[in-house]
């Protein structure tokens, strides 16, 4: 696996109804260099929350009351377009993910493998970078899920 090359610290926004996942999430992500600047438990609170801090990153679960991540993708992607969305969910197969990835989600990850995505984050927001300056062009969506 190739190391991660972030530059700076990366500010993550976790948008997730399980509490305890959050939680374990933050730890895991600020042991790694990340900064969590916000957490949501669901995609309502999610959408205002990134819209107000522009994050880099936004981890975003699928399955949640009220208002499922796949609501909140578009509006996500709408009001933030410098922040990379990634999905975070145990609810996945190749067609949903090709979906959401054609949505605007820039990467999908499956929640059964915490411990690979600090570097898989640091990766793809890397590649999200230099797309995002015209360095680079979308990798295929194929490339963008991160299958366990």
């Amino acid at each position: 696996m190739a190391a991660t090359t972030m530059t700076r610290t990366a500010s993550v926004v976790l948008v997730d109804d399980q509490a305890d996942l959050r939680f374990l999430l933050e730890r895991i992500l600020v042991r790694h260099g990340y900064e969590v600047v916000g957490e949501a438990d669901d995609g309502e609170a999610g959408v205002d929350l990134v819209t107000d801090a522009q994050p880099d990153i936004v981890l975003l679960d699928l399955a949640m009351p009220r208002f499922s991540g796949e609501e909140a993708l578009p509006r996500i992607v709408r009001h933030a377009p410098a922040t990379m969305v990634a999905i975070l969910s145990a609810h996945l197969n190749t067609d949903r993910a090709r979906d959401l990835l054609l949505q605007g989600a820039f990467t999908a990850y499956d929640k059964g493998d915490l411990a690979q995505l600090p570097p898989l984050l640091g990766e793809d927001l890397d590649t999200f970078r230099r797309v995002m300056e015209g360095e680079e062009a979308v990798p295929a969506w194929q490339h963008r899920y991160r299958q366990p």
